[in-house]
């Protein structure tokens, strides 16, 4: 009789406990800025989310899910611009519309703390983005003020991120920033390794979401979540990248998932 009153006694323990963290997670989104409700609830209901998929960052202004970001900006900038202006509708197919104009032009600029070890992989890798399209160019800039995205660092122990990229802003630009995670052991890891790591945050600011999740919206033509989930090398956009024959070269390695990715959003 003990040992069950014990075991109710945990059960209602648990269950209360999480009751009260669901409370504090509710309390904690009602106090948001309203582009903040606006963006989250585009993000739930139009892109499959939930709302525990995200951590909020104040003092960026984002929705963080693991390696990228989405800006609170994001559904208000996306009704401001629907798909008039130049933004190309397909575009919506991966959550977040980016002018050709402006993906055929993105600049780069290295904050002084971006690491050394890195640089070469990601000139690399914005050399394969720019190789695989005609309406993606990405090159570097001495200027910080004309950058599109800004390179630097974060320092995070309690994510699994090794590196972190915000996405597209819903006004026709690419994600604004890619920083390296300066908590984590980088020097394991090869060349290769780091250049196929910042193909895929670069993939993230274009607006590609992971392939090997449920949430964002499946582009036609393209294997599903679970096709990726059990093939390391099926995308360059799994949440989990292997370097999978990408070397320091001009041989490209996008996978058939990827060029069909790629076709349909630019």
């Amino acid at each position: 009789m003990l040992k069950h009153k014990l075991k109710f006694l945990l059960i209602f323990i648990l269950i209360v406990s999480v009751s009260c963290q669901k409370e504090n997670v509710d309390e904690e989104i009602q106090e948001l800025p309203a582009n903040a409700l606006s963006t989250l609830k585009y993000l739930t209901e139009n892109l499959g989310y939930d709302e525990s998929d995200f951590e909020v960052n104040l003092d960026s202004q984002e929705f963080i899910n693991g390696d990228f970001g989405i800006s609170f900006k994001l559904s208000d900038n996306i009704n401001k611009s629907g798909t008039a202006n130049g933004i190309q509708a397909k575009n919506q197919w991966i959550g977040q519309p980016v002018y050709y104009s402006n993906s055929k032009s993105i600049y780069y600029y290295m904050e002084s703390d971006f690491p050394q070890n890195y640089r070469t992989p990601f000139a690399w890798a914005a050399w394969h983005w720019t190789a695989v399209s005609t309406n993606i160019s990405i090159r570097r800039t001495y200027t910080k003020s004309q950058a599109d995205v800004v390179l630097s660092t974060f320092d995070d122990s309690t994510t699994g991120a090794y590196a972190r990229a915000g996405g597209p802003t819903g006004d026709g630009n690419v994600g604004t920033y890619l920083n390296i995670n300066i908590a984590k052991n980088h020097t394991s890891s090869s060349s290769a390794d780091k250049m196929v790591l910042m193909l895929h945050e670069l993939g993230h600011t274009l607006g590609f979401h992971h392939s090997d999740v449920t949430t964002g919206n499946h582009i036609v033509g393209t294997n599903n979540a679970t096709y990726h989930t059990n093939n390391n090398c099926g995308s360059i956009m799994r949440s989990s990248v292997y370097t999978c024959g990408w070397t320091l070269s001009a041989t490209a390695q996008w996978t058939v998932d990827d060029g069909k990715a790629i076709d349909w959003a630019y």
